[in-house]
């Protein structure tokens, strides 16, 4: 070869060397710009090096040596991924993972290929892949419906959640307020249930509070004139809002905890139920 070519193939190679030294099972997760960084040192060289090449591998021996040096590279970058990949998709985004294994995918299926314009994308494509994973976070405001409720998160920091509605007025008898959801991975405790969150629900009959609810907003359940049954699985149910019952039947039902935390808060609660807009209703 001429001295430019081994001096190019030199830069290759040793770019080449010092990726495959790296420890792919550690730092596919924990060092992933750093497989980026040596990703490129690789296609930098390897571009300099077949920039002179005739053909897609070059001419003669030195073509074929430098498909096995560019199969190799994609191969280093490959094993870099696997670590990733093994680890399973973990808190990535549905999106940037899925272009992820779409791009490990085809380096795997190329990793043979003996055209070096090929390789080089295919490289190229799954170490951009890999920069790309992006972490799902949970911010104020995230939503889930879980069992036609509606919670938004209101303290990301928290992990806290409020349900904010119903989402299906006309078909439920029977609401269950969860004490945790899921949020973009992320088990939140489910504290409040907001102001008019079902007031427009005409068959809703039956109420379950999960354990976790601190307060009822005001006007919650108004209005539901079948509602006889609201069950209270929450001990630290502070507060229920005002008219929070005004409209439902005659005949409600609420059933508290025997045992609050603090033991008068349960009498606190009662007084508060009383004057929520149903007089009749009955407080077990």
């Amino acid at each position: 070869r001429q001295d430019s070519e081994e001096e190019r193939w030199k830069v290759f190679s040793t770019a080449y060397q010092i990726a495959l030294s790296m420890d792919t099972n550690t730092a596919g997760v924990k060092d992933i710009a750093r497989i980026n960084a040596l990703s490129e040192e690789l296609s930098a060289a390897q571009n300099n090096l077949t920039s002179g090449s005739e053909g897609p591998g070059g001419p003669g021996e030195a073509g074929n040596e430098q498909v096995v040096q560019a199969q190799q590279a994609l191969a280093a970058v490959i094993d870099a991924a696997a670590a990733v990949k093994n680890k399973g998709q973990q808190n990535y985004t549905d999106a940037s993972w899925t272009a992820f294994i779409t791009a490990y995918n085809h380096a795997e299926a190329g990793r043979n290929s003996t055209d070096m314009a090929q390789l080089s994308k295919l490289r190229t494509d799954l170490a951009n892949a890999q920069k790309a994973l992006k972490e799902v976070k949970l911010e104020n405001g995230n939503t889930v419906v879980v069992n036609d409720v509606l919670y938004k998160v209101t303290n990301a920091a928290k992990k806290t959640v409020t349900a904010v509605s119903g989402t299906n007025k006309n078909g439920s008898t029977s609401i269950t307020i969860q004490s945790t959801v899921v949020v973009n991975k992320e088990t939140c405790t489910v504290t409040e249930i907001d102001a008019d969150a079902f007031k427009n629900y005409k068959k809703l009959k039956k109420v379950t509070i999960g354990s976790n609810v601190t307060k009822v907003g005001k006007a919650a359940f108004s209005g539901r004139k079948n509602l006889k049954n609201i069950k209270v699985q929450s001990k630290v149910l502070k507060s229920f809002g005002k008219k929070a019952l005004k409209g439902t039947n005659a005949k409600l039902t609420i059933k508290l905890q025997k045992k609050m935390k603090p033991a008068t808060l349960r009498n606190k609660l009662i007084k508060q139920i009383k004057k929520a807009g149903n007089k009749k209703v009955k407080v077990k």
